[in-house]
């Protein structure tokens, strides 16, 4: 069965772990937003009422996304919506310094083929220790 892309509207808000670990909740942002890119829907990430959203969320969260679809399915599907300038800097600042290491633009990434980095693995780890 076929399925037809959609319009998708997350909140991030709604993705945020219980216990308040931001690289949880990055993950768990990631991983639902990986599930609509896989099916080919364009998907807005909404970040309004996430508080606290530092380098350390976003570097998780684009990092999985990297490794699960490659950064040019993002660009293409995605788009993000920020609460406030300072959360929009703090992200810009963890996608560039993505996009510095990871593949080049002319470089096209297998979204069949996804690879996992130590630090991803480990946090897989660490985030299964909670279940």
């Amino acid at each position: 069965m076929d399925h037809t892309p959609e319009n998708i509207r997350i909140r991030a808000i709604d993705q945020m772990d219980a216990e308040g670990s931001l690289v949880r909740s990055g993950m768990k942002l990631a991983e639902s937003v990986l599930g609509h890119l896989e099916s080919g829907d364009q998907v807005e990430i909404n970040l309004e009422g996430v508080k606290g959203a530092s380098s350390s969320y976003f570097n998780v969260f684009l990092r999985r996304i990297e490794e699960g679809c490659g950064i040019g399915v993002f660009e293409r599907q995605c788009k993000m919506v920020f609460s406030s300038n300072i959360q929009r800097m703090v992200y810009e600042r963890s996608y560039e310094s993505l996009k510095k290491g990871g593949p080049k633009s002319n470089e096209t990434v297998d979204p069949a083929v996804p690879h996992q980095s130590v630090i991803s693995r480990l946090i897989h780890a660490i985030m299964s220790l909670g279940k």
